[in-house]
């Protein structure tokens, strides 16, 4: 019963969302370059006149009927719609801006695009898609997103992260456990796989080809370790990567083998997909552990910014929030000129300073004087509000 109830708890129970809204930055921007990269040659795989036209997509579905927006549209200009709304939708899932409503709109754009060209498909993007309708159901706008600092600037939040629910962020990691067991289930009944010289005819396959691979990799006894290594790290990324004390290793371990497919085979995004996969294995605490450690190593280059005029700090907190590292620190003070300091003393240009040390806030790269006005905007209603 004591192990029922915490399996329960483990699986139902209440954290920080820490640990998905760094997922969802991560996988909303996969999806993004993934659009993007298919866009190139958008006419000749998913156009009425490309190389699948919808009466063909239909055969190789084997007529069956998939719950897609896009079955039966012949319509080019309202497949470009939905493949631009898509595409759009991983952008803003990325920056955590309408995270609800850009999940949901991600979800069926690429049930919809896979399900109009299952050809061109690997197992990242079949892994993507069954990804995206998890997300639908995650609090994944509830950290590290435009939608909580924009809450935090309207003051309807505080500092602290809410508590929520778990089970979105265990299901995906339950579906990739899924995913690596099943396939060396699969291996196991292959002879080439039994006897140790799978790994010497993937490397065969001309057309997956990427950079060139050392002789030595595709020879005795090399190609025996590399099969076996494969499907022993698969099957412990299914069962041992729910142990803490195995699970570090057991995730280098998958970081190595789809660093060896990523490096000798053009397989697009594929491992960079099922990798990312790999921080929903890690509670929120752990997350904030990390950037805490790092923090510390980056605290050279922390620096503080003195800001004339404000009294209090009221949004300028929620600025500092920008800097997942601590680096950046705004200081009111009083009659002092914008300035930021080093911890050695040295002073820099404030807003390249504060923008290059605010990871939340890069995208501003594109225009800082809109970075320099945003602060210097808080500085000023902070202080009015204190003269009020």
């Amino acid at each position: 019963m004591k192990r029922l109830k915490s399996l329960h708890q483990w699986f139902f129970g209440f954290g920080s969302p820490l640990t998905i809204g760094v997922f969802r930055i991560i996988f909303g921007f996969l999806a993004f370059v993934c659009l993007l990269l298919l866009s190139t040659s958008f006419g000749d795989w998913y156009s009425v006149t490309g190389y699948v036209t919808p009466d063909i997509a239909r055969e190789v579905l084997f007529g069956k009927t998939y719950p897609d927006f896009l079955n039966g549209i012949e319509s080019n200009s309202l497949i470009l719609i939905a493949f631009v709304a898509t595409t759009v939708s991983a952008f803003l899932v990325m920056i955590g801006l309408f995270a609800r409503v850009a999940t949901i709109v991600l979800a069926l754009g690429l049930i919809g695009l896979h399900h109009r060209n299952i050809d061109i498909l690997n197992s990242g993007d079949t892994l993507m898609r069954l990804i995206a309708i998890y997300m639908v159901f995650a609090p994944s706008g509830a950290a590290c997103s435009l939608d909580r600092l924009i809450r935090r600037w309207k003051g309807k939040e505080g500092a602290a992260l809410p508590e929520v629910s778990l089970w979105p962020q265990r299901l995906i990691g339950i579906q990739v456990a899924l995913l690596y067991l099943t396939t060396a289930w699969h291996k196991s009944f292959g002879g080439r796989w039994l006897d140790g010289t799978a790994t010497y005819y993937t490397g065969r396959l001309e057309e997956f080809e990427r950079f060139p691979v050392p002789g030595l990799i595709n020879e005795q006894p090399m190609v025996m370790i590399a099969t076996y290594y494969t499907l022993l790290i698969e099957v412990a990324l299914g069962i041992l990567v729910f142990a803490k004390p195995t699970r570090k290793w057991v995730l280098i371990g998958g970081l190595v083998l789809h660093g060896g497919i990523e490096y000798g085979m053009n397989i697009p995004l594929f491992a960079f997909v099922i990798c990312s996969t790999y921080i929903v294995y890690y509670d929120g605490d752990e997350i904030a552990g990390w950037f805490k450690r790092l923090a510390k190593r980056f605290s050279e280059r922390a620096i503080n910014v003195s800001v004339p005029g404000a009294s209090s700090k009221g949004k300028l907190e929620v600025l500092e929030s920008l800097s997942p590292l601590g680096l950046v620190k705004y200081t009111p003070v009083n009659g002092e000129p914008w300035v930021a300091n080093r911890a050695d003393g040295r002073a820099q240009s404030w807003v390249t300073a504060s923008l290059a040390r605010s990871m939340g806030a890069w995208l501003l790269w594109i225009a800082p004087p809109l970075w320099a006005s945003i602060v210097r905007s808080s500085a000023v209603e902070d202080s009015s509000s204190a003269n009020d």
